[in-house]
């Protein structure tokens, strides 16, 4: 069962399909099978400074990878 829904996760391209997997497994309005990211819930700051779009993420790990190199020398 649980290989099936990661399965269905990873296959799964928009929003909306991950709801209807999550949903259709029972998991989506079951509030016990949640739990606060990382266990704190003061985290939504680390969690909302993400990318959003997977290009973004990308140019972020270059800088970040020239910054480090500057800092270094």
């Amino acid at each position: 069962m649980i290989k099936s829904l990661c399965e269905q996760l990873i296959r799964a391209d928009t929003e909306a399909e991950v709801e209807a997997v999550l949903r259709n497994a029972g998991y989506w309005d079951d509030i016990e099978a949640w739990v606060v990211s990382g266990a704190n819930p003061a985290n939504a700051s680390v969690i909302s400074g993400q990318q959003a779009t997977t290009e973004a993420a990308l140019v972020e790990k270059i800088v970040n990878s020239i910054d480090a190199r500057v800092l270094d020398a």
